[in-house]
């Protein structure tokens, strides 16, 4: 029955299950639980695209966006309506120093999804468009 199953060796082994733990502590210590999502609430983060670096500075119901690469600087209305998810609504748009005309009625809700020590994960969606967008989005120190 075990005729085919390769045997190892009590060190192999113990190397083994010694890099299984190792890597159960790193993940359990690296990732927090989206539950811990106050301290997104208010800071400065950043994404990275192809359209550059965009600086995110969240205060309170407030948030900016800018990106000097693509000239373009938002300001946004944020409310929290859970622990871990918000809905975020343009209040001003500004493309290459010019107030854009956009659809100031779309709100997207974000959900949290995980929290490391140097970035979480998000998803979005819009109440305007179909699809779901996920993201990566640093802190900045």
């Amino acid at each position: 029955m075990w005729g085919n199953i390769p045997i190892f060796s009590a060190a192999i082994m113990k190397k083994i299950m010694l890099f299984i733990l190792a890597l159960c502590l790193y993940t359990v210590s690296d990732a927090q639980s989206a539950s811990d999502c106050s301290q997104l609430k208010n800071g400065t983060f950043k994404t990275v695209s192809e359209g550059g670096t965009t600086l995110i500075t969240r205060k309170g119901s407030l948030q900016t966006e800018v990106n000097d690469e693509v000239q373009f600087r938002g300001e946004f209305k944020i409310v929290w309506t859970d622990d871990c998810t918000y809905t975020i609504q343009p209040k001003k748009i500004y493309s290459k120093g010019n107030l854009l005309e956009i659809d100031y009625e779309e709100i997207l809700t974000v959900k949290i999804l995980e929290i490391t020590k140097s970035y979480y994960l998000m998803k979005a969606t819009s109440n305007k468009r179909e699809g779901v967008v996920e993201g990566k989005v640093y802190f900045v120190k």
